[in-house]
C-alpha cells in the first residue's frame, strides 16, 4: 500500500523528472510557436503596411489591442480584471485568425500553448499592438533563457516584436537569425 501511495505521489508531484523533461521540450516548441505567430503578422504587414488589428477598421487611427491566443476558455475574471500584460481592448483569437486569413488568402491555424499539466497555471500566447502601431508576441516559458523575463517561479515571458526593447527584453523578430529551433520530442 505504501508503495502505491509513494508511486502516485512521485508521478503526480509537479516537479518530478518526467514533468521537468516535458516542460523543457515544450519550451522549445513555445519559442517556435511565438515565432510562427510573428511570421504571420510580418507577412500581413508586408501586404498591408500595418499590423493586424493595429488600426480601427477603415481608418488610419492606431488602436491598442490584446489577443489571447488559446484554445482554452478564458476565466470570466479576465473581462473585469485581466492579467497585467493585457493592454487595450481584449479581442478573441478567432478575429485575429479571420483577419490573417482574409489578407494572406490562406487557411491560418494559430498555435496554442501545449501545456497539459494541471500542476502549473494556464499558459497562452499573447499578440498585442501598441499605440505607436507596433506589435509583440509573448509566450510563457517554464524555464528561463537569455531572452526571457521572469514573472514568477516557472513563468518566464519570451517576447518578439516589430521593434526591440531591452527594458522588456523584446527581440525584433526580423533580426532573429534562427527562427525555427530543433526541439526534442516531449
Amino acid at each position: 500500500m505504501f508503495g502505491i501511495i509513494g508511486f502516485l505521489i512521485y508521478m503526480y508531484y509537479p516537479e518530478n523528472h518526467f514533468a521537468l523533461q516535458y516542460q523543457a521540450s515544450i519550451d522549445c516548441r513555445r519559442i517556435n510557436d511565438v515565432h510562427a505567430i510573428a511570421a504571420l503578422v510580418e507577412r500581413y504587414h508586408d501586404q498591408q503596411g500595418y499590423y493586424p488589428l493595429s488600426r480601427e477598421r477603415g481608418t488610419e487611427v492606431p488602436q491598442v489591442v490584446s489577443v489571447i491566443v488559446s484554445d482554452k476558455e478564458l476565466p470570466r475574471s479576465y473581462s473585469v480584471r485581466p492579467p497585467p500584460e493585457i493592454r487595450g481592448m481584449l479581442i478573441p483569437p478567432d478575429v485575429l485568425d479571420h483577419e490573417l486569413e482574409r489578407i494572406l488568402n490562406e487557411k491560418v491555424i494559430l498555435p496554442y500553448d501545449p501545456q497539459t499539466s494541471f500542476a502549473w497555471e494556464k499558459r497562452f500566447y499573447l499578440y498585442r499592438t501598441t499605440a505607436d502601431s507596433h506589435y509583440s508576441v509573448t509566450g510563457t516559458l517554464f524555464s528561463a533563457n537569455e531572452h526571457s523575463v521572469e514573472q514568477a517561479s516557472h513563468r518566464h515571458h519570451y517576447q518578439v516584436g516589430s521593434i526591440a526593447s531591452s527594458a522588456e527584453k523584446i527581440q525584433q523578430y526580423r533580426s532573429i537569425k534562427q527562427k525555427v529551433l530543433t526541439c526534442a520530442a516531449p
